[in-house]
């Protein structure tokens, strides 16, 4: 079994440009060109094992660790009516969560290096706040 720590940092940066709907007669929408940056650092603690089954090589994981947001300023959008466009507004997004915990569950087997099958559960905890995602998939190789 192997136990060890895992320390990351991650940065997205979104550029959205201006666009303005269609369809929407007096009513369609103008919006504003718009960015957004986010920067987390997160820290925890992996652990995982191989087994061995005949040809089969089975890697169960697990990981409990804990993500900052550092820059904690929420998304925003300006628009206006395209027939209208002195009476300009702003939709503004939930706040960015400061902290996080997250935690992980997963396995991957593989049968003689041909077969390769993946199965992962995460989940984030935070301020009344519950995400989770399950991931599986198939790898064959020939």
């Amino acid at each position: 079994m192997r136990v060890g720590p895992v320390v990351a940092i991650g940065y997205q940066y979104l550029d959205q440009d201006h666009f303005t709907e269609s369809g929407g007669g007096d009513f369609g929408v103008r919006v504003q060109d718009s960015t957004i940056e986010s920067l987390t650092a997160s820290i925890g603690l992996r652990a995982s094992a191989e087994l061995v089954y005949s040809n089969w090589r089975l890697v169960p994981k697990a990981m409990l660790g804990v993500v900052h947001q550092f820059k904690d300023d929420p998304f925003s959008i300006s628009a206006s009516f395209v027939d209208y466009s002195g009476a300009s507004f702003a939709v503004t997004g939930a706040d960015p969560i400061e902290y996080e915990g997250v935690a992980s569950l997963g396995m991957t087997a593989s049968y003689n290096e041909n077969l390769i099958l993946v199965m992962d559960f995460a989940t984030t905890y935070a301020d009344n706040q519950t995400k989770a995602m399950i991931l599986a998939g198939i790898s064959w190789i020939f």
